[in-house]
């Protein structure tokens, strides 16, 4: 079987990480880590300003270095979420692992794109992830809703 594992260091992810770790068959099974953050969008508006602007000579340096210092801070935690979860799978002797890290604002999209072109036959996870962002998922569900209604493939969503 081959299984694209979500995580996001959230309670929910960590407990589906727990039980999928039990069922997996690291002879037999190859497993792909997937975790994806967002891109700072409380400051996308300044920096595409500034990167479609061409007469951006007025444009305060300081709005783009607090852009790309939040955007390292994110990548590092998406980084140690894997590694974390890596090293939970080492005691299995599992030499097929696969990891996943992007930046997205649609990580439903993201993962259902990230499981077809893996071959997936399973997709892994948590019921509830770490978004805080409440307005997504009033209008378009949760990440975990938006995978059972649209992968091509089994999802395993647990609680």
């Amino acid at each position: 079987m081959k299984y694209l594992v979500c995580i996001d260091g959230s309670d929910s992810s960590d407990r589906a990480f727990s039980r999928f770790s039990d069922i997996f068959h690291p002879e037999t099974d190859s497993v792909s880590l997937f975790t994806s953050f967002p891109l700072p969008s409380e400051m996308l508006s300044s920096v595409s300003e500034f990167v479609n602007n061409e007469d951006s000579m007025d444009y305060d340096s300081s709005d783009e270095d607090s852009f790309r210092m939040e955007l390292a801070r994110r990548k590092n935690l998406a980084r140690k979420i894997i590694d974390d979860h890596k090293r939970k799978l080492s005691h299995k002797r599992c030499n097929r692992i696969h990891e996943i890290i992007c930046e997205t604002d649609d990580p439903a999209a993201q993962i259902i794109e990230e499981a077809e072109s893996k071959g997936a036959d399973v997709i892994v996870i948590g019921s509830d992830g770490s978004s805080s962002n409440q307005i997504y998922r009033f209008l378009w569900g949760s990440v975990s809703t938006q995978i059972v209604q649209k992968a091509k493939c089994s999802v395993m969503v647990m609680k």
